[in-house]
């Protein structure tokens, strides 16, 4: 990553313990950073899916025959759903959604380094992406509705649509533009809030969730080619000495002398 090896000053180098990734000879800086982080990108994903679900909002009864009329269904457009706040509260359109960032944590991968092989040489000739810690995020979705029925209908598509595969808790998803990393998507709980915006039409729920993938940068390599030389010595007519003669010998139980498997009598 930048500001590693070549990209410090000569003083500070000299500081570091330790090697750098990527500090290669002759020297060669590693890749920039990448202009946006791993969370934002993941995020990014997570609100498109977010803003292709379909709920159902129910329409209430036709007065005439008092039976149920058909649901009608909708979707949350993508410039109603948030990664942060808003600047101004009076800009949200309802119903829409934001995600509250919440605390993240760096959790190593083990002791020593760790690297996508898939991904040598794919995004730049020479350069690998190098697995640096998984990142855990609990964050909440905040969702915001005018009437109670259409804040049901938004809680129940979300639910349904965090647990969608077979087999699996929670959804997956590849982050692109984040080297085509693995994200993780799980619920945790939920608070429907009642307080005095309910009366004025201003409902929300709350959703905890919690965020996984790993993070990483892209880094130089120089690929290593091992070999093993070994000199022999020999006579004068070039046959080899032979140093170390290891010989294995089986003994036939049977053949065992007679003092040695009779005791006197």
């Amino acid at each position: 990553m930048a500001g590693q090896g070549s990209d410090f000053s000569p003083e500070l180098r000299a500081l570091i313990v330790g090697q750098p990734f990527g500090e290669i000879v002759p020297g060669l800086p590693n890749p920039p950073p990448l202009a946006v982080d791993g969370r934002t990108e993941a995020l990014r994903v997570f609100r498109r899916y977010l803003s292709e679900l379909t709920m159902q909002r129910p329409m209430g009864t036709d007065p005439a025959t008092k039976k149920p009329l058909p649901f009608d269904q909708f979707q949350i457009p993508i410039k109603d759903i948030h990664i942060s706040w808003p600047d101004y509260e009076e800009a949200l359109q309802f119903p829409s959604i934001v995600l509250l960032s919440g605390r993240g944590q760096y959790m190593p991968l083990g002791m020593g380094d760790t690297f996508d092989n898939e991904t040598e040489d794919k995004y730049k000739r020479g350069t690998i992406v190098q697995l640096l810690s998984e990142y855990v995020e609990d964050f909440t979705i905040e969702i915001w509705a005018n009437k109670r029925p259409e804040l049901r209908s938004i809680v129940a598509g979300i639910e349904a649509a965090l647990s969608p595969n077979d087999g699996q808790y929670g959804i997956r998803f590849r982050v692109p533009a984040y080297f085509n990393q693995l994200v993780l998507f799980t619920i945790s709980d939920i608070n429907i809030t009642e307080d005095a915006d309910s009366a004025m039409n201003r409902r929300k729920a709350r959703m905890s969730m919690q965020m996984r993938f790993n993070q990483c940068a892209l880094v130089n390599y120089a690929k290593v080619t091992p070999f093993v030389s070994a000199v022999v010595d020999g006579l004068a007519d070039g046959e080899a000495i032979v140093l170390v003669e290891l010989e294995e010998r089986i003994e036939d139980p049977s053949e065992a002398r007679e003092d040695e498997c009779c005791p006197e009598t």
